[in-house]
């Protein structure tokens, strides 16, 4: 009962039409230009997929340029072309992380693996600590999984 009260309320009804489908349809471009600026490029997109709006606003050149460095950091000084859109950036940068492989040491001394190592490693996080990452690695993409380091 409460809920065929609650779907013909002629008060919600009223306040969905004038917000449309979303309540963020209402705030202006500019905020949600704004907002959208903090975010990851794969929110961007995640976002664009949410309404024709949000669409329309991830196609702006100055979202692409913060979600680019706000994901990929010091990459988009490397990968960045003057010819090429900052979303076109952000494809490139994508598709080499995703070929290449990272082996990341921390603070802690741990080595991480990442991308395209942990599809040779079979493993991905944290593999454990080592005391000194050697100059030269080598990867064996064998069924041993080797990682070898020699200075």
């Amino acid at each position: 009962m409460y809920i065929i009260l609650f779907k013909f309320n002629p008060t919600r009804r009223f306040i969905m039409q004038s917000l449309g489908s979303s309540p963020f349809q209402g705030v202006p471009d500019e905020l949600n230009l704004h907002i959208f600026q903090f975010l990851n490029v794969r929110d961007v997109g995640m976002m664009a997929r949410t309404c024709k709006q949000f669409e329309r606003l991830s196609q702006d050149e100055q979202v692409w340029k913060s979600s680019c460095q706000n994901t990929f950091g010091e990459f988009t000084k490397t990968f960045r072309k003057e010819d090429q859109t900052w979303k076109q950036t952000c494809q490139v940068i994508a598709q080499h992380k995703k070929n290449s492989v990272a082996i990341e040491k921390n603070i802690d001394r741990n080595v991480r693996v990442s991308n395209l190592a942990s599809r040779i490693f079979g493993h991905s996080g944290t593999v454990g600590p080592i005391r000194n990452i050697p100059h030269h690695i080598s990867l064996r993409g064998s069924s041993f999984r080797q990682l070898n380091g020699y200075n």
